[in-house]
Protein backbone atom coordinates (compact mmCIF):
# COMPACT_ATOMS: atom_id res chain seq x y z
CA UNK A 1 0.00 0.00 0.00
CA UNK A 2 1.37 3.42 -0.86
CA UNK A 3 2.06 5.94 1.89
CA UNK A 4 0.01 8.62 0.13
CA UNK A 5 -2.58 8.81 -2.64
CA UNK A 6 -4.71 6.01 -1.19
CA UNK A 7 -8.15 5.26 0.24
CA UNK A 8 -9.33 2.88 2.95
CA UNK A 9 -13.09 2.33 3.01
CA UNK A 10 -15.39 0.06 5.05
CA UNK A 11 -18.82 -0.35 6.62
CA UNK A 12 -19.17 -0.54 10.42
CA UNK A 13 -21.80 -0.72 13.15
CA UNK A 14 -21.22 -0.16 16.88
CA UNK A 15 -22.74 1.11 20.10
CA UNK A 16 -19.31 1.43 21.76
CA UNK A 17 -18.13 4.84 22.95
CA UNK A 18 -14.50 4.01 22.07
CA UNK A 19 -13.06 1.44 19.68
CA UNK A 20 -10.31 0.97 17.13
CA UNK A 21 -11.87 0.36 13.74
CA UNK A 22 -8.67 -0.06 11.73
CA UNK A 23 -4.97 0.42 12.32
CA UNK A 24 -3.60 1.22 8.90
CA UNK A 25 0.03 1.97 9.69
CA UNK A 26 2.76 1.31 12.16
CA UNK A 27 5.99 3.12 11.40
CA UNK A 28 9.11 3.60 13.52
CA UNK A 29 10.44 7.13 13.95
CA UNK A 30 14.07 8.14 14.44
CA UNK A 31 13.65 7.45 18.16
CA UNK A 32 12.12 3.98 17.65
CA UNK A 33 8.70 5.25 18.73
CA UNK A 34 5.69 4.01 16.83
CA UNK A 35 2.96 6.25 15.48
CA UNK A 36 -0.17 4.48 14.31
CA UNK A 37 -2.45 5.85 11.66
CA UNK A 38 -5.81 4.89 13.06
CA UNK A 39 -9.47 5.18 12.22
CA UNK A 40 -11.38 4.80 15.45
CA UNK A 41 -14.21 5.94 17.67
CA UNK A 42 -13.66 8.26 20.61
CA UNK A 43 -16.62 9.46 22.67
CA UNK A 44 -18.85 8.12 19.90
CA UNK A 45 -17.27 10.33 17.21
CA UNK A 46 -15.28 8.90 14.34
CA UNK A 47 -11.65 9.93 14.49
CA UNK A 48 -8.76 9.75 12.02
CA UNK A 49 -5.19 10.01 13.29
CA UNK A 50 -2.27 10.26 10.88
CA UNK A 51 1.19 10.76 12.36
CA UNK A 52 0.59 13.38 15.05
CA UNK A 53 -2.57 14.93 13.58
CA UNK A 54 -6.01 13.84 14.77
CA UNK A 55 -9.36 15.02 13.45
CA UNK A 56 -12.84 14.01 14.64
CA UNK A 57 -16.32 14.20 13.20
CA UNK A 58 -18.77 16.65 14.75
CA UNK A 59 -21.50 14.06 15.23
CA UNK A 60 -21.47 10.64 16.86
CA UNK A 61 -21.74 7.36 14.94
CA UNK A 62 -22.10 4.85 17.79
CA UNK A 63 -25.85 4.45 17.24
CA UNK A 64 -25.66 0.70 16.43
CA UNK A 65 -26.60 1.41 12.79
CA UNK A 66 -24.51 0.68 9.69
CA UNK A 67 -22.30 3.56 8.49
CA UNK A 68 -19.80 3.82 5.67
CA UNK A 69 -16.38 5.34 6.41
CA UNK A 70 -13.66 6.27 3.93
CA UNK A 71 -10.25 7.73 4.75
CA UNK A 72 -8.72 9.39 1.69
CA UNK A 73 -5.08 10.52 1.76
CA UNK A 74 -3.80 12.68 -1.10
CA UNK A 75 -0.31 14.11 -1.58
CA UNK A 76 -0.35 17.91 -1.37
CA UNK A 77 -4.01 18.01 -0.23
CA UNK A 78 -3.97 16.19 3.12
CA UNK A 79 -6.62 13.73 4.26
CA UNK A 80 -10.37 13.66 4.51
CA UNK A 81 -12.65 11.38 6.45
CA UNK A 82 -15.95 10.73 4.68
CA UNK A 83 -18.95 9.39 6.54
CA UNK A 84 -21.92 8.01 4.65
CA UNK A 85 -20.67 9.67 1.45
CA UNK A 86 -20.03 13.15 2.87
CA UNK A 87 -16.80 14.78 4.08
CA UNK A 88 -17.00 14.84 7.88
CA UNK A 89 -13.42 15.83 8.86
CA UNK A 90 -10.25 17.00 7.11
CA UNK A 91 -6.57 17.31 7.98
CA UNK A 92 -3.34 18.56 6.44
CA UNK A 93 -1.18 15.43 6.85
CA UNK A 94 -0.74 13.87 3.41
CA UNK A 95 1.28 10.74 4.19
CA UNK A 96 0.67 7.66 6.28
CA UNK A 97 4.14 6.17 5.97
CA UNK A 98 4.70 2.70 4.63
CA UNK A 99 2.20 0.07 5.68
CA UNK A 100 4.38 -2.74 6.96
CA UNK A 101 2.49 -5.91 6.12
CA UNK A 102 4.36 -7.91 8.75
CA UNK A 103 2.50 -5.91 11.41
CA UNK A 104 -0.95 -6.93 10.14
CA UNK A 105 -1.21 -10.09 12.31
CA UNK A 106 -0.67 -7.99 15.45
CA UNK A 107 -3.25 -5.37 14.51
CA UNK A 108 -6.96 -5.71 15.08
CA UNK A 109 -10.12 -4.53 13.40
CA UNK A 110 -13.19 -3.55 15.40
CA UNK A 111 -11.76 -4.07 18.87
CA UNK A 112 -12.15 -2.44 22.26
CA UNK A 113 -9.49 0.08 23.32
CA UNK A 114 -7.77 -0.54 26.63
CA UNK A 115 -8.03 -3.47 29.03
CA UNK A 116 -10.50 -6.19 28.25
CA UNK A 117 -10.80 -9.66 26.89
CA UNK A 118 -10.38 -8.69 23.24
CA UNK A 119 -14.08 -9.03 22.46
CA UNK A 120 -15.10 -7.32 19.25
CA UNK A 121 -17.38 -4.35 19.84
CA UNK A 122 -17.75 -3.36 16.20
CA UNK A 123 -19.34 -5.18 13.29
CA UNK A 124 -17.42 -4.49 10.07
CA UNK A 125 -17.98 -5.35 6.43
CA UNK A 126 -16.57 -4.75 2.95
CA UNK A 127 -13.10 -3.41 3.84
CA UNK A 128 -11.48 -1.98 0.69
CA UNK A 129 -8.00 -0.54 0.14
CA UNK A 130 -7.36 1.55 -2.98
CA UNK A 131 -3.96 2.65 -4.23
CA UNK A 132 -5.35 6.05 -5.18
CA UNK A 133 -7.51 8.75 -3.62
CA UNK A 134 -11.15 8.22 -4.50
CA UNK A 135 -13.21 11.15 -5.73
CA UNK A 136 -16.34 12.28 -3.90
CA UNK A 137 -18.49 10.59 -6.57
CA UNK A 138 -16.57 7.32 -6.18
CA UNK A 139 -17.01 7.38 -2.40
CA UNK A 140 -20.75 7.96 -2.82
CA UNK A 141 -20.91 5.07 -5.31
CA UNK A 142 -19.59 2.74 -2.57
CA UNK A 143 -22.84 3.36 -0.68
CA UNK A 144 -24.79 1.53 -3.41
CA UNK A 145 -25.21 -2.23 -3.37
CA UNK A 146 -22.79 -4.04 -5.74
Amino acid sequence: MPHTNCTIAFWFKTAAASARLASVNRRPTLHDNYYDSIVGISDGKLQASLARETRSTERSYNDDKWHHAALIVEKGKGFRLCMDGETAATGTTDEMGIWHLWHVPTERLGMRIGPGNGTAVVAMDDLRVYQRPLSEAEVKALLQAP
